[in-house]
């Protein structure tokens, strides 16, 4: 849970940088914008926490229906805290409607893998440089090797890149299937 929790940290702060003015701006992360790569991760976080507490998804049935705005800062502190609380309340295995069965191991490393790379998409475009703990990095990519293997990991997923790198995160970056940025 350590590394989930560094991990959302560096997207607050991220997303701290963001006027609204950027939010149309590209992104690593293909076919979306800043702003719905900060939708995306707020409306997964919310649909998270609300299958967690039993309640009803904040989603159209596929995907979830928050769309970032002027309140995106409240709404990205809202939304992690009250997953990392959903996450610790509940039990070691985790029934949820839209994935089935699975540990809670296992969806807190998913999700730091999810938060690490969306965090990258966000700084990308905003031109900014972002560093984790080698802990947040090897957590992460225990994540994306678990969502890859997911039903919905090719979909997900762009084939990753085998590009060499001595970065850490950069190779994480690069086994997600993101190719090169303009400012890595």
């Amino acid at each position: 849970m350590h590394a989930l929790v560094d991990a959302l940290g560096t997207l607050r702060h991220v997303v701290d940088g963001v006027q609204d003015s950027d939010l149309g701006r590209p992104t690593p992360c293909d076919g979306l914008d800043l702003g719905a790569v900060i939708s995306h991760v707020i409306g997964w976080q919310q649909v998270f926490t609300a299958a967690l507490d039993g309640r009803p998804l904040p989603w159209d049935g596929s995907s979830p229906t928050y769309v970032a705005g002027e309140s995106r800062r409240d709404d990205l502190d809202d939304s992690s805290a009250r997953l990392v609380a959903a996450i610790e309340r509940s039990g070691d295995d985790i029934d949820l409607p839209f994935r089935g069965s699975t540990t809670r191991e296992v969806l807190t490393t998913e999700l730091t893998a999810e938060t690490v790379l969306h965090t990258w998409d966000v700084a990308q475009a905003l031109g900014r440089t972002i560093a984790y703990h080698s802990r947040v990095v090897m957590t992460a990519g225990r994540g994306l090797t678990l969502l890859r293997a997911e039903s919905f990991g090719p979909e997900a997923f762009a084939p990753a890149l085998n590009e060499r790198t001595s970065d850490p995160l950069l190779r994480l970056v690069r086994r997600s299937g993101r190719g090169p940025w303009p400012q890595d």
